[in-house]
């Protein structure tokens, strides 16, 4: 059974729920940009109900669904497999919960990579929710009839992740997925130098990205996933929310539009470092502004919706249009209408972008660590984003731009 459908305006669903492409850098900054938001409200816990409400909405509007417990035990297995997150083995659970082991985890390997140090706590809050949302949809019980508790961590140090499970009451409201949003088709129009965006396209949409032996997408000098969208939503506008309802201020934007530069850097760089690029994208360039028509050419075949460059001024500034990104369709899907600006990662990212040409020179492929990031995002000029244009807002599209200039 095909378990991803690509929709003719660049989304990749499973059931109703998107997926887009994301690496360990951006899952882990992420993850940790919520917990740090601990004193405002249980961030936890926020993690792990996201995940749940996701997962279980995925799982229950999938076109064919096995009958037998097993059977959907199964197709869970496979999907959280084939998306990278890890292995996990539901067959010593039953109706009344059991316990759960996992080899891999995509989480708990990526905190490793990024972190010379062991973690404090399970960083399985993901994993928790998935488990509790595959029991539900196995036994056709409501979301969050499972309470799930991590008994051992591969980031705390064991040697693979241990879960409990038993029945409970803790109920978790399902996503909305994205099929009752309205969509905007759009052709490839705007400017894109000498790069073709349908070759870029048609060459990148065929690549088979989907977890290995152990459930791990090593790809681009990452390990990616390919996420639930709506669990980056979630959680940002959740914690989001938790922060302005006290404080009164949109702190919160400043730290997820950060997650955009995190992405730039770590995805974008090791992409536009990669063997792929070279293949696909790189004879096509013949200019350096090529490089950023390149990778918003690539950004188009990651799940996201559709980006196009409306102006760009080379190493001054850029504007950038998406039609159906998605952080503004999953904020309209669940909260309909904003005063404030929704899209955090797009705004980041595009800045990132610029930077990542115009100041760290990416043409040259610099090793993308922790001094070069802090350069390009932490000392002297840069360039610095702002959402102008945003769906959440009424309108029918997004548009973020960048320009060079000193930090404020």
């Amino acid at each position: 059974m095909e378990l991803i459908e690509n929709t003719k305006h660049r989304h990749n669903l499973i059931g109703d729920e998107p997926v887009v492409f994301h690496c360990h850098h951006f899952n882990l900054y992420l993850q940790q940009t919520v917990l740090d938001a601990e004193n405002f409200g249980d961030t936890r816990s926020i993690l792990s109900k996201s995940a749940l409400g996701v997962f279980y909405n995925s799982l229950k509007t999938l076109k064919k669904i096995p009958d037998s417990p097993e059977e959907r035990k199964k197709l869970f297995e496979e999907i959280y497999k084939m998306n990278g997150y890890g292995l996990l083995d539901l067959s010593k659970v039953n109706e009344n919960g059991g316990r759960v082991k996992q080899k891999e985890s995509h989480f708990c390997r990526g905190y490793l990579l990024r972190s010379p140090r062991k973690a404090s706590e399970p960083q399985c809050f993901f994993t928790t929710g998935a488990i509790s949302a595959a029991l539900s949809f196995t036994y056709d019980k409501k979301p969050g009839d499972y309470i799930v508790k991590t008994t051992k961590c591969i980031a705390t140090g064991g040697d693979e992740c241990e879960y409990e499970i038993e029945l409970g009451k803790n109920f978790v409201e399902k996503s909305f997925g994205f099929r009752n949003s309205k969509m905007v088709e759009v052709d490839f129009d705007g400017k894109w130098g000498n790069i073709n965006p349908y070759k870029v396209y048609d060459a990148l949409s065929k690549l088979k990205i989907v977890g290995n032996d152990k459930g791990l997408i090593p790809a681009f000098g990452v390990l990616l996933t390919n996420m639930y969208a709506n669990w980056y939503n979630e959680i940002s506008f959740k914690t989001a929310e938790l922060i302005k309802n006290q404080t009164k201020d949109n702190l919160a934007q400043d730290l997820f539009i950060e997650s955009g530069h995190v992405c730039a850097f770590n995805t974008f760089g090791g992409i536009m470092e990669s063997p792929e690029w070279d293949a696909v994208v790189k004879p096509m360039i013949k200019t350096r502004e090529d490089w950023i028509y390149g990778i918003i050419a690539v950004v188009n075949c990651l799940g996201w919706g559709t980006w196009l460059v409306e102006e760009l001024v080379p190493e001054k500034y850029i504007r950038v249009r998406a039609y159906n990104h998605y952080e503004t369709i999953g904020f309209e899907s669940k909260y309909n209408q904003s005063t404030d600006t929704t899209c955090w990662l797009f705004t980041g990212a595009v800045a990132g972008t610029m930077n990542l040409l115009y100041k760290g020179d990416i043409t040259k492929k610099p090793d993308l660590n922790t001094e070069f990031y802090v350069y390009l995002f932490r000392q002297g000029k840069m360039f610095f984003g702002k959402e102008l244009k945003c769906r959440s807002q009424g309108e029918n599209y997004c548009v973020v731009e960048a320009e060079w200039g000193e930090r404020k």
